[in-house]
């Protein structure tokens, strides 16, 4: 793995076959030993920069309006975030929040901002980011043939501070390994670059079961149906085309119930051939 600041954004992508928001529990552990890490390498770019992996939003990040460096042009992320020391900067892990109108998870006057703690070099390291619905909260675990390496850090998600925009949700459907260009930072003090080399071992990544399993179509006796394993908390509804470009909605849509659903499209003789799909759409 190398992490360099001076390329455009680039990553190494795992899609997730289901998005995820607030209210899902998933997470991501990595086996890494990191070679080097240096920060501020970069021409006029002497302040830290962020190495980082996680979850994103495909869609969003591959958009040329996507700048890490701005701050305000990075939606739907919940990522893993260290920065190296520079300058008067302290060694930086923090889990990353940002919602689908790019509001940062940031709590100045909380206690769960940032923690302070240097990555060791030539060292296995296991990583985790998870993050858990019940009580908003991602949170960054690194250990080193079981013990911790630090203090555990952990941010809860905000709603906003008064007079500042409200963070809403985030919605990521892959996970990424990220090497984000240093592009874009505003003129000030912290402007900067980062350079790392690490071996990856492994990743495993555990997220909760796409909203539909076990699909199965046929035609029956008054016409198409689907059946499928469904999930509480989403709403189903079938979908007909007749050239796969308009898609129209078939009857209204049906509340998953935890187990097997069908949907029904009847159909009268002469119509013609048409293509089917099942939108789910989280409740």
């Amino acid at each position: 793995m190398t992490w360099d600041s001076s390329h455009t954004n680039s990553y190494f992508e795992l899609p997730l076959g289901t998005v995820l928001t607030r209210r899902d529990d998933f997470r991501a552990d990595l086996d890494l030993e990191f070679h080097d890490i240096a920060a501020g390498v970069g021409p006029d770019k002497i302040g830290t920069f962020q190495i980082a992996f996680g979850f994103l939003n495909r869609l969003n990040a591959h958009s040329p309006k996507f700048i890490r460096g701005t701050a305000n042009d990075s939606p739907n992320l919940v990522e893993f975030n260290f920065f190296p020391s520079s300058e008067d900067i302290f060694p930086t892990v923090w889990p990353a929040i940002y919602s689908t109108n790019s509001v940062l998870n940031y709590r100045p006057s909380g206690a769960d901002f940032t923690t302070n703690l240097d990555l060791p070099l030539h060292t296995p390291l296991q990583i985790s980011l998870a993050y858990t619905a019940s009580n908003e909260t991602a949170s960054i675990t690194i250990t080193s043939s079981g013990a911790l390496v630090g203090p555990v850090a952990s941010t809860k998600l905000t709603h906003g501070e008064p007079g500042t925009r409200v963070f809403t949700e985030f919605e990521v459907d892959t996970f990424a390994l990220i090497s984000y260009s240093d592009a874009g930072q505003p003129p000030s003090f912290y402007v900067g670059s980062v350079l790392a080399h690490a071996t990856l071992h492994r990743i495993l990544v555990t997220t909760p079961s796409p909203p539909i399993l076990g699909i199965e179509g046929k035609r029956g006796l008054a016409g198409w149906e689907v059946s499928f394993q469904s999930l509480t908390h989403w709403s189903y509804r079938l979908q007909a085309s007749a050239q796969l470009r308009e898609w129209a909605s078939v009857g209204e849509a049906t509340d998953g119930n935890g187990a097997s659903l069908v949907l029904r499209d009847t159909f009268t003789p002469g119509t013609p051939s048409r293509f089917y799909r099942v939108v789910a759409e989280r409740r």
